[in-house]
């Protein structure tokens, strides 16, 4: 009976332990991926607003919108070595204090959430692949659960 007891004992500490270690690397980029992977931008805006997206070398991209906005970043216009940064703001001008001058940016990347900002204007930033990997491995970025 004893020796019955401890076989499962040691068969569920087996079974729990391996689950924990899957967890854990479910959580980590791949090599496979290795910055491949672009990213998403979106935007809103309680009215008329910009959207201006830039990577580090001074390349602009503008998009003028109305209520939302969004993107997405892969291709010829991804770099994983860049890092990018996007800027919202009402194109009125109006930071009066105005609730619907108020707006937001918002970037994803793997399904995690990267940067979140509102106000009378936002900017986010998305960093280049090996430090948002870095990031990512020490658990900075939460996933997104909307």
């Amino acid at each position: 009976m004893k020796k019955g007891l401890l076989s499962l004992a040691v068969a569920i500490l087996l079974t729990v332990s391996g689950c924990s270690s899957q967890r854990q690397t479910a959580t980590q980029p791949t090599d496979a991926v290795d910055g491949d992977v672009g990213f998403d931008l979106s935007a809103t805006a309680g009215g008329e607003a910009e959207a201006v997206w830039s990577d580090d070398s001074g390349v602009l991209w503008r998009a003028r919108f109305s209520k939302t906005w969004k993107r997405t970043v892969t291709g010829d216009d991804y770099d994983p070595d860049k890092q990018y940064t996007l800027t919202v703001s009402p194109v009125d001008g109006d930071s009066t204090g105005d609730d619907s001058a108020d707006v937001s940016c918002r970037v994803v990347r793997m399904e995690r959430l990267v940067d979140d900002k509102s106000g009378k204007s936002a900017t986010c930033t998305v960093p280049a692949w090996e430090t948002w990997s870095k990031r990512l491995n020490d658990g900075d970025y939460p996933l997104v659960t909307e």
